[in-house]
């Protein structure tokens, strides 16, 4: 039901004139006329009882007034509540991010977000690359930060744009015979037991991609689900691993870990911004890329 007729109609439950009507609404009174009379061949019955000059709503006028008014007063409500989403007093921030994004970068993004929106309820999904994608085409997310696991994107619905680079270095303990050296052979990681996660891991299988195209037979490996268990398993001096940098800054602070480059390679990844092409971004969200511009300048959306 449209509605303008429904104010009309409510205009006339008030009034109980064409005239009145009209001049509340500032319409014409043949438009006032119209709306009724469409109303009431939706509806199937007459609303109104016209007893000479006068308008008066009867019994079932007074059942569809109360329709009526719900509706407009649900109408109102939901207005409302869009245009507090639309000013970021309230609305879900709901996104997605691949493990080691989410883990450590994503937080201090929300940090700076919460701080100028702190009525933003943030529903956050971190999984693996292919199931973020998912996410994605399926809407069960606006878009996400994903790291390259090697693949090339090449889905013409999606838009895919870098917003930083990132630095993978090479883990083990302190008390490694590694340690003293500033920098080793690729060849070298054969001799090790090698750390890795799920083979779903976006960062894994980017590892796994440039290791096995040099032609490197790691023959022993310890699978673990996730970076933190990773890290844990070198320091313990179970084997090396190949890990974001930026993923154990504190470990070598406080010199649990020690991170090397390899002599003649290096293991440097571009991290993305990823959305439907056709998606339209709630206000929360468009709210968010902008912090996210703030903190990579170099994303170009």
């Amino acid at each position: 039901m449209d509605i303008e007729k429904l104010k009309t109609f409510c205009a006339m439950a008030k009034n109980q004139s064409f005239t009145k009507a009209s001049e509340e609404l500032f319409c014409s009174q043949p438009t006032v006329t119209k709306h009724i009379q469409e109303i009431e061949n939706y509806v199937g019955c007459k609303l109104f009882d016209r007893i000479g000059k006068k308008v008066y709503l009867n019994e079932n006028g007074k059942l569809f007034l109360e329709y009526a008014e719900t509706v407009l007063n649900l109408t109102r409500d939901y207005l409302a509540k869009i245009c507090e989403m639309e000013s970021l007093n309230r609305g879900i921030l709901s996104f997605g991010a691949t493990g080691s994004i989410g883990v450590y970068r994503i937080p201090q993004l929300l940090k700076k977000y919460l701080s100028k929106y702190p009525n933003i309820y943030i529903n956050l999904h971190v999984n693996f690359y292919h199931k973020i994608l998912e996410y994605i085409h399926t809407n069960v997310i606006d878009f996400a930060l994903i790291a390259d696991n090697g693949e090339i994107i090449e889905n013409k619905s999606l838009i895919c744009v870098p917003f930083c680079s990132e630095k993978l270095v090479l883990i083990i303990p302190p008390f490694h015979r590694w340690k003293d050296r500033n920098n080793i052979n690729i060849e070298e990681l054969e001799e090790e037991c090698f750390i890795c996660s799920n083979k779903e891991s976006a960062t894994m299988s980017f590892v796994k991609k440039i290791i096995t195209g040099r032609g490197i037979d790691i023959k022993k490996t310890i699978e673990l689900g996730n970076i933190e268990a990773i890290k844990q398993a070198v320091e313990a001096g179970l084997g090396v691993s190949i890990i974001p940098e930026n993923t154990i800054e504190k470990e070598i602070a406080f010199g649990g870990l020690i991170g090397l480059k390899f002599r003649d390679i290096k293991f440097i990844r571009k991290l993305y911004y990823v959305q439907k092409k056709d998606k339209i971004l709630s206000a929360p969200a468009r709210a968010f890329i902008g912090i996210l511009k703030e903190s990579y300048p170099n994303l170009e959306l």
